[in-house]
């Protein structure tokens, strides 16, 4: 586990302080009701301009900004999964599949996301434990881009290359498939 990012504990010190020091000047000034009424509507405004900025383009890249800067900390996980249950909640797909089971993240992003319409095909197609291997392979890969240890825009050469063709294991074949050469022998 990490440790502190020093710029974001500073961030949040100083925001902190600016809070305290307005609240501070307002209780001298109105009182300590007054001024905690003041500043919650002065947050009640902040929220709303925050949701205001996320209808404009700079403000979803700012969002975008954030989010990603949050998903790699310890909430991430947690973060994420809750964004794919709901917008998959949202578009009406179901979070168990037939027997029961509750869906992976994995699942749901397929479900959902219409550029994976192709990636459903192709699991149509696999056997269950084939199926099994390509989640967990397209999982590690979706934890690779969720550490920032992968670009998803910019993948590595052997996400280029695509799925193997069957039968080719990777290793050499050295002998005959069925126990090496048979000689006859000499008596």
């Amino acid at each position: 586990m990490g440790g502190i990012n020093f710029r974001t504990l500073l961030y949040f010190v100083a925001s902190f302080a600016v809070v305290a020091v307005i609240y501070y000047a307002l209780t001298q000034a109105v009182g300590s009701i007054v001024a905690a009424g003041i500043v919650v509507g002065l947050l009640v405004l902040l929220l709303l301009f925050t949701l205001w900025m996320t209808r404009t383009k700079r403000g979803n890249k700012v969002a975008e900004k954030i989010m990603m800067r949050l998903l790699k900390t310890r909430w991430g996980p947690r973060l994420r999964s809750w964004q794919i249950r709901t917008y998959a909640k949202s578009q009406g797909v179901s979070l168990t599949d037939a027997t029961g089971r509750e869906r992976s993240e994995m699942e749901l992003m397929l479900e959902v996301s219409p550029e994976a319409e192709h990636i459903r095909k192709q699991l149509r197609t696999m056997n269950p434990q084939q199926r099994a291997q390509a989640m967990r392979m397209l999982a590690a890969q979706q934890e690779l881009v969720d550490r920032g240890e992968l670009d998803p825009n910019n993948p590595p050469d052997w996400a280029q290359r695509g799925p193997r063709q069957p039968g080719m294991s990777g290793r050499p074949q050295t002998g005959t498939p069925r126990g090496g050469s048979r000689k006859k022998k000499k008596r």
